[in-house]
């Protein structure tokens, strides 16, 4: 049985599941089996997870809860089922208004509000650092957004 709590993403033939605090499990949508991941980041709660476009890397938001507005992002490769660090992370960031995706040319964008500014996050696999922005959005904008 494949159980549904905790479904951060799915990525090819893999689930990645937060069933609990502090705990992560990568699930065999065919098969049913789970196995556990270690925990990478320092932070306590998995807030979102978003799988690459291309099968085989799943990008997690890790964060402390609402009193410690920080994000930390780490990778998963679902066939090592490794975790690295998405260099420049953590950033302080609202949580209410974070958002992650990858666009089809396999950058991870994060739209956030740094200190009251909205602000665009873009990493490119193999980067040293993120690239961040300022930008001055709309004051009704979704907390979501579609890259393309």
């Amino acid at each position: 049985m494949l159980r549904a709590s905790g479904m951060l993403a799915v990525s090819g033939k893999s689930a990645l599941r937060a069933p609990a605090k502090r705990k992560l499990v990568l699930q065999d949508l065919r098969s049913r089996a789970g196995s556990p991941l270690r925990w990478p980041s320092r932070y306590s709660f998995t807030q979102a997870a978003a799988p690459s476009p291309k099968h085989g890397r799943i990008a997690v938001w890790f964060d402390n809860g609402p009193v410690d507005q920080h994000i930390d992002v780490w990778l998963l490769d679902v066939a090592t089922r490794a975790f690295t660090h998405v260099p420049g992370f953590p950033i302080a960031a609202e949580l209410k208004r974070t958002s992650l995706t990858w666009p089809p040319d396999g950058r991870l964008v994060i739209l956030t509000s740094i200190r009251s500014h909205d602000a665009l996050v873009v990493w490119r696999p193999g980067a040293k650092q993120a690239a961040r922005t300022l930008l001055q959005l709309p004051p009704s904008r979704s907390p979501t957004f579609a890259a393309w």
